[in-house]
């Protein structure tokens, strides 16, 4: 079972961070798979992150490749000697016939489709892109791998999507509540291993961030 592969590990603890803002997260168009950068707020959020964990003990950062993600954990490996490795499992949801829309053109064009995305949770398969559970799948099959190895503390950056479902995996007696947390720009969700599980330390965290832009829905996923 994958979640138990998860737990079997040298790392004592993991961070996940999203990645900064974009200037499609301020406008709610969905962006997926899409390759959006980070916009100034963005990239003044990933120097803040930067700041926030400059002496934190992160032997490996690992990152989704899509540009949003990938400059975030440049500005976060700046002075280590520690180099980014980018792995497309950290990528976010493909969003399919929803991608590059916003939330009033998805509704308009795709009625049915949208309806099935917000019931059906985890297995609703997007024409021409993915399932959460599918995401899910991937983003613990990558996180299982990276942490069979090593010791000390690791940071993954990705997405939103990405980093809920993963966290529901991982935690299932949290996943009500990892569903509905805010998961914003550049938050950090720390997990601790302790007795070969692991513990959530903190969810979401912003306190690093200057101005934090809070965005609900897809639309800041």
């Amino acid at each position: 079972m994958l979640f138990a592969v998860v737990t079997r590990s040298m790392i004592q603890k993991i961070h996940l961070v999203r990645h900064g803002q974009t200037d499609w997260n301020v406008s709610g168009r969905w962006q997926g798979q899409l390759p959006t950068g980070l916009n100034e707020q963005g990239r003044q959020q990933a120097q803040q992150l930067a700041r926030h964990v400059q002496a934190w003990p992160i032997t490996r950062i690992i990152s989704s490749d899509l540009p949003r993600a990938r400059d975030t954990a440049q500005a976060m490996a700046a002075g280590r000697d520690v180099a980014i490795e980018l792995d497309a499992r950290w990528r976010e949801i493909n969003l399919g016939v929803f991608q590059g829309l916003m939330w009033q053109e998805i509704v308009a064009q795709h009625p049915k489709g949208f309806a099935a995305y917000e019931t059906d949770f985890y297995d609703y398969v997007i024409p021409g892109g993915e399932s959460r559970r599918q995401v899910q799948t991937r983003a613990l099959a990558a996180l299982s791998e990276a942490v069979r190895c090593g010791e000390g503390e690791m940071a993954f950056v990705s997405h939103g999507v990405t980093l809920r479902v993963a966290l529901m995996g991982l935690l299932p007696d949290e996943a009500e509540r990892i569903r509905t947390a805010e998961i914003g720009n550049v938050s950090i969700t720390t997990l601790c291993h302790v007795n070969d599980a692991w513990q959530l330390e903190q969810l979401a965290c912003i306190s690093h961030v200057e101005v934090p832009v809070h965005l609900r829905g897809e639309a800041a996923w």
